[in-house]
């Protein structure tokens, strides 16, 4: 595998003034970049505008995955102090659509604080009178543990528990600790399935107002789910971007979504527009699903996309509609209401984009996963025009920062 890459031909300098630190009072007042990728040309505009933009038939494909209040604040029996950062469900099962992480009480967690170890037992720094919480450490190897939540009453919601004594995990280049109002900021106007510990935040800039217009303008909104996990804030280490190990989210997708996806890919009317990587990945994580599908003809017993999936698979030119309908007829054979897996799937310069036209993205950081992402779409050259263009015209970066709308 040669795609002479180097990692510092994705960076750039961005002063820290620019990071978003909160979200701004109205949403769509985002500034917006807009980039014709076959062009090259540029547009400044606000994120309200995106209705102009969007065209009869188009297909959007949103991210409707929660944030959950995923740092909790706890302390041994001593006294000794510690933070658990909740990262995904301890399941080797799949939770899609249909099973959702209301009730998952074992948990993969990163955990700080002096000499933990397994078999401590942990309760929160604030108690609550009605409610009793407490965390058991069942394994714990370095920062990362297998945390056990245990409360009572129990015949509520873990989410709920969570919503009481839990904190909005806000990435870590936004330097101050969290307030009440990013448990609404932090979290798009469509979310509806918990279980990211970060946001997708190119959907944070969509009010209920845009998406009803967006809907009496005959744009088709469609929801799918990608659980983003804090992998997606691992930096690139190796300045040869091959050699960096992706992370592996969760995503499900309804059969009902598949299905109109599957029209809409077999009528070859208007364009894919995936709201963020999240979607994107997910998208083009389907296609390559239904190109295995065809190919081995095998009945997989559980969805796992690999990382490089795409190179060797890359001879293989299935039309992205036979792909769909793949998955579409596997999903039906097997009874499902949903599909759902775990994807590492790895986009980078070189990659052929198989779904989507276009995608609405926010301003990344230096020398990451996401900024290949870009230029994998917009070319090895524009994705710095892009942004630069973003930086001399005072943007807001990274996930409360602006957003931007990338087309062919």
């Amino acid at each position: 595998m040669d795609f002479n890459l180097t990692l510092s031909e994705y960076d750039y300098k961005l002063p820290e003034e620019k990071i978003a630190l909160r979200q701004l009072p109205s949403r769509d007042q985002s500034k917006l970049l807009i980039c014709n990728v076959i062009s090259s040309n540029i547009e400044h505009k606000k994120f309200k505008d995106i209705i102009h933009y969007l065209k009869k038939d188009d297909l959007i494909v949103v991210n409707n995955s929660k944030v959950i209040p995923a740092r909790l604040f706890m302390q041994k029996r001593t006294g000794g102090k510690c933070e658990i950062l909740l990262l995904e469900p301890y399941s080797n099962k799949i939770l899609n659509c249909e099973n959702e992480i209301e009730n998952t009480k074992v948990w993969n967690c990163l955990i700080g604080g002096k000499n933990i170890k397994k078999g401590d037992k942990l309760s929160p720094l604030e108690n609550h009178a009605n409610l009793h919480l407490e965390a058991r450490i069942l394994a714990k190897n370095a920062n990362e543990a297998i945390v056990e939540f245990e409360y009572q009453p129990e015949n509520i919601p873990f989410i709920k528990v969570l919503d009481l004594f839990g904190i909005t995990p806000l990435p870590p280049y936004i330097k101050r600790e969290a307030e009440e109002i990013d448990k609404y900021n932090y979290q798009t106007v469509y979310a509806k399935l918990a279980g990211s510990v970060a946001a997708p935040t190119a959907g944070l800039h969509f009010t209920k107002k845009i998406l009803n217009k967006l809907k009496e303008n005959g744009i088709n909104i469609l929801e799918l789910t990608l659980h983003v996990g804090a992998g997606t804030f691992i930096p690139i280490k190796n300045d040869d971007p091959i050699k960096h190990n992706m992370h592996n989210e969760t995503f499900s997708v309804s059969l009902k979504t598949i299905e109109k996806i599957l029209n809409h890919l077999k009528n070859k009317i208007g364009r894919v527009i995936a709201v963020g990587t999240t979607a994107v990945r997910t998208l083009e994580s389907l296609y390559w699903l239904g190109t295995e599908l065809l190919i081995s003809k095998t009945n997989p017993q559980k969805i796992e996309i690999e990382q490089w999936c795409w190179n060797k698979l890359t001879n293989t030119e299935i039309p992205v509609f036979e792909a769909f309908q793949a998955v579409y007829d596997w999903t039906i054979k097997q009874n499902y209401n949903s599909i759902a897996g775990k994807t590492a799937l790895y986009i980078i310069p070189g990659y052929d984009f198989k779904v989507i036209d276009a995608m609405i993205t926010n301003f990344h950081l230096p020398k990451s996963t996401l900024i290949l992402l870009v230029a994998a779409f917009t070319g090895k050259n524009l994705w710095r025009k892009i942004y630069d263009e973003a930086l001399n015209n005072d943007y807001r970066f990274l996930s409360y920062g602006d957003s931007s709308f990338l087309y062919k």
